[in-house]
């Protein structure tokens, strides 16, 4: 046998062994493990969203007081970015399926024409900025060793840390509630605008301020308070 046969010889039983260690994509798939407990957990705070939702206070304007930004300040804080947003998708698109589980019972198609809309929108940008910056902020300073730091030695640079954590978070916060109350005032103000409902008198944008934001004030800043008192127990389910 000549040289070049043996060598040709040898590449082929390599690439055999390498074919036979290495496993197929389609048995990799098989074999990997389905994340039920995630599921399930996110089930849940997809009823728990509908809930909150439903759990509402009339208000004139039409833009009822209710739980639902407490929820998904809740849900940003229990689960990583992608799942967060996983979970106001699915629940839009449950609205999209004309199951009424918005503001004022209505679903997708009935918000779209009503005060409401708007803040359905906002929530999907100030989700991800939320979800994000929770993560990122979770990277930089682990809540776990946080706690373990203070509790083993409780010096002025591990007070500081903590310190420094809750205020950005209380920042997080703020700034998902703006994104949403802006985006739900400005929807408020086009729906009463002749281009979307023939309205005599149109309603300037500071009516549509006082009427679905200065309200909705005292609020949001005891859901922003009761997010922040809760948050060390919910972070732990991040990495379950």
């Amino acid at each position: 046998m000549t040289t070049e046969n043996l060598i040709i010889q040898n590449e082929i039983e390599n690439n055999n062994s390498i074919e036979s260690q290495t496993p197929l994509p389609i048995e990799n798939l098989k074999n990997k493990k389905i994340p039920t407990k995630l599921l399930a957990r996110m089930g849940v705070f997809v009823a728990l969203l509908i809930v909150a939702t439903q759990t509402q206070i009339a208000m004139p304007a039409g833009v009822p007081i209710n739980l639902q930004t407490l929820a998904l300040m809740l849900i940003a804080i229990s689960f990583k970015p992608l799942f967060a947003v996983l979970i106001l998708l699915i629940f839009v698109a449950m609205g999209a399926m004309f199951i009424p589980i918005f503001a004022n019972f209505n679903n997708l198609y009935g918000a779209i024409i009503g005060p409401t809309m708007g803040f359905l929108i906002a929530f999907i940008p100030g989700m991800i900025f939320m979800a994000f910056m929770i993560h990122l902020l979770e990277k930089a300073m682990p809540h776990d060793k946080l706690l373990k730091e203070f509790k083993t030695n409780r010096n002025k640079i591990t007070t500081t840390r903590i310190i420094i954590k809750y205020s950005l978070l209380l920042v997080v916060f703020i700034v998902f509630t703006i994104i949403h109350l802006a985006g739900g005032s400005i929807w408020f103000w086009l729906v009463f605008r002749p281009f979307f409902y023939t309205n005599p008198t149109p309603v300037s944008y500071s009516f549509a301020l006082t009427a679905v934001v200065v309200p909705f004030l005292p609020v949001e800043a005891i859901k922003i308070v009761t997010a922040m008192l809760i948050y060390a127990p919910l972070v732990k389910f991040r990495n379950k």
